[in-house]
């Protein structure tokens, strides 16, 4: 027997005689078989180990201080007079509790520090608003017009104010145009700002 050798798919097979009659030597060429079929995918394999956890980024810049800071605040309700007028404030809490830049007396808010307020007052009834009654801020006893709420088929109203305030500046809440104001609350604050100094 001589050589066995591959050719191509699909091509002859052949076989040669590389000897003689009497001493043959026979050569084989065999072509290849056709490609088969594409096996099945084969199961996953299993998740590899989590790598390692990364280095912690760097901190990030601190943000800028808030522009302005609440330093004291003031807090005082009463009962509405039936015949309305300004409001007695009859209970108060004042944020320090040590704090004396903002007083209350009687039907007034007195803000002894000057300086930059945001001034809020609410009214809450059940009954006897008629046509043309108002409620409104008074600031040093002149009506602040940009206040002023109609009260007429409500229950309640209330407005806030910035308030750029010289010091002693005083408010009220002032309930005007009733008779027969019934189940009436106000309530009136003033928080305080300043700008942070500078470091």
């Amino acid at each position: 027997m001589g050589t066995v050798e591959t050719a191509p798919a699909g091509s002859q097979a052949l076989v040669t005689n590389s000897g003689t009659e009497q001493n043959a030597v026979l050569n084989f060429t065999i072509p290849a078989g056709a490609t088969g079929a594409t096996g099945a995918t084969g199961a996953t394999g299993e998740t590899g180990a989590t790598g390692a956890t990364g280095e912690t980024g760097a901190t990030g810049a601190t943000g800028a201080s808030s522009p302005v800071q609440l330093t004291a605040l003031a807090y005082a309700t009463g009962a509405i007079p039936a015949a309305g007028g300004a409001v007695p404030l009859t209970d108060s809490t004042l944020y320090p509790a040590d704090a004396t830049g903002i007083t209350v007396d009687g039907d007034t808010m007195t803000l002894a520090d000057g300086g930059l307020y945001e001034v809020t007052y609410n009214v809450e009834y059940t009954g006897g608003a008629e046509a043309g009654s108002v409620a409104t801020l008074y600031v040093n006893g002149v009506a602040a017009a940009a206040t002023a709420r109609n009260l007429e088929g409500g229950t309640a109203a209330g407005a806030t104010y910035l308030l750029q305030a010289e010091p002693g500046t005083t408010l009220q809440v002032q309930v005007d145009g009733v008779t027969a104001l019934t189940g009436g609350v106000a309530s009136l604050s003033a928080k305080k700002f300043e700008t942070p100094s500078a470091a």
